[in-house]
């Protein structure tokens, strides 16, 4: 029962992710006709757009080993934590915003997996609180940009009601709520040892090495940032870096904060869409390269992941 009603609520949101893909590229070809951009592009681009994905992915499988081995107490060989990356991008790539990355602890033995699975918290942690400061930088910068107060009072009055909306249904049904969670009593020990595993990093760990940390975090979204910024180099289209790395960040946050569709599919092109035309960008070329950085920094890894899947079936069968 359980399966089959992940099974649906999967098709669901990929249906509203190609929904929103479809309204995307829509709305784009009334305004410009895409195939002819997308022919244009410049092929001898591609080298360094996969040299910095190369570098975005390289970036994130260290701060996952550091964690791993600096942290657990567990021993992992080099295969493991390798299986683990992939595997966990391409449980990624099939889950709502990229939280299937959360089940990379699944890669451990059975006695690991929690403690891997809080590490991987804290791993995910990182990227989030790096997209969240820029992100939140990026859209202060386009509402002094290019929005009136009426814009920015009308955002903030959606944004209220929405949670005001929110805590009225949580109000209303907190006692089925609480008595959920209360049945759950083996579920909510396991969240609290999550919580347990995170505060615990923060506590026990020197202010260098979480230092460092955030440090790797931050290329590896810069990286990922100059890629974006090559293909649009790919399509003839010169960016402004402050430009572009305010609006590759501000698109960046509204897919954190939307994660309905698998792999954010959809939110992301119609995110970087809006905010790459603020600045003046080709809406046709943004959605081009878009594709295409969806294409070689999600799409390939969760396909060599798919090894690493069968490695943990074939490893959990033993």
């Amino acid at each position: 029962m359980i399966v089959s009603r992940n099974i649906f609520f999967n098709i669901i949101r990929y249906s509203i992710g190609i929904l929103v893909t479809i309204a995307c590229i829509y709305y784009v070809q009334k305004q410009e006709d895409i195939l002819p951009i997308l022919s244009e592009f410049h092929v001898e681009l591609l080298f360094p757009v996969c040299f910095f994905i190369m570098l975005h992915l390289i970036s994130l499988y260290l701060l996952w080993k550091r964690l791993i081995k600096g942290l657990a107490s567990i021993k992992p060989q080099e295969r493991q934590v390798l299986h683990s990356f992939f595997g966990g991008r391409t449980m990624g790539f099939i889950s709502p915003g990229h939280t299937g990355e959360l089940f990379k602890g699944l890669f451990f033995s059975r006695g690991q997996r929690l403690e891997a699975t809080g590490l991987s918290l804290i791993n995910s942690g990182y990227g989030l609180l790096i997209r969240l400061v820029l992100g939140i930088c990026a859209s202060i910068y386009f509402i002094y940009r290019v929005s009136s107060l009426i814009t920015l009072f009308r955002y903030i009055t959606i944004s209220l009601v929405f949670i005001l909306i929110i805590g009225m249904i949580v109000y209303k049904y907190r006692k089925k709520i609480f008595n959920k969670l209360s049945f759950s009593s083996i579920l909510i020990r396991q969240l609290f040892d999550l919580q347990s595993y995170i505060s615990n990093h923060f506590k026990n760990n020197s202010s260098l090495f979480v230092i460092k940390n955030v440090t790797i975090s931050i290329a590896a979204n810069l990286f990922s940032l100059i890629a974006f910024m090559f293909l649009l180099k790919g399509f003839s289209i010169s960016v402004d870096y402050i430009d572009g790395l305010m609006a590759y960040e501000a698109s960046y946050l509204v897919m954190s904060l939307l994660p309905f569709t698998p792999a954010g599919i959809g939110m992301r092109e119609g995110a970087r869409v809006f905010f790459f035309t603020l600045i003046g960008s080709s809406s046709a070329a943004v959605l081009c390269a878009s594709f295409l950085m969806t294409l070689f920094n999600i799409i390939l890894p969760a396909i060599i992941g798919m090894w690493s899947i069968n490695y943990f079936v074939k490893e959990a069968s033993k």
